[in-house]
């Protein structure tokens, strides 16, 4: 493991305690910073509750906000806001990926996830996202089709917020 490695984990590990005891007053600071630098993460934080039981929206908008913690200091992300078009695209992308994971085995479906996750830049916030979503009593007893939209959402954030701040 390299040291940016376990720096990574140790960010992630802070954020994930620190957002499961989140107030309103941090929710209202970071929705303004939010607003300010990634209006289209504050679209979606608002479009999906509509969707949800109040406790999976809570679940969800802790998943943003986890987001938002992990990236905000990171390169070109108060530069560069995410664009409707390009969340759907690596959407449409992810959903024919769990289409594809849906027809495989459980051996292959694991195999291809844990080398989906490796290969992500933000593999260790990938993997605390989907551990969330294996612990969470919320999140466990969710209805299957809502926890594919949601964690097809949630994979497509990092993958676009790890593009802009990849991109040179």
């Amino acid at each position: 493991m390299e040291k940016t490695d376990s720096t990574n984990i140790a960010e992630v590990e802070r954020i994930t305690a620190m957002i499961d005891n989140i107030t309103p007053d941090y929710v209202h600071k970071i929705s303004d910073k939010l607003y300010k630098y990634q209006p289209y993460l504050i679209s979606l934080v608002l479009g999906d509750q509509v969707d949800f039981t109040p406790l999976e929206a809570e679940e969800m908008l802790k998943f943003y906000l986890m987001l938002w913690e992990y990236y905000q200091d990171k390169k070109n992300i108060k530069k560069v806001p995410l664009s409707a078009e390009k969340f759907r695209q690596k959407q449409s992308k992810n959903i024919e990926y769990f289409n594809y994971l849906e027809k495989e085995s459980k051996e292959g479906a694991e195999f291809a996830t844990n080398i989906n996750i490796a290969n992500t830049h933000s593999k260790y916030l990938l993997g605390a996202i989907l551990k969330r979503f294996q612990t969470r009593p919320v999140l466990v007893n969710m209805p299957h089709q809502n926890r594919v939209v949601f964690l097809i959402s949630c994979k497509s954030l990092v993958e676009c917020f790890d593009d802009i701040v990849l991109a040179k």
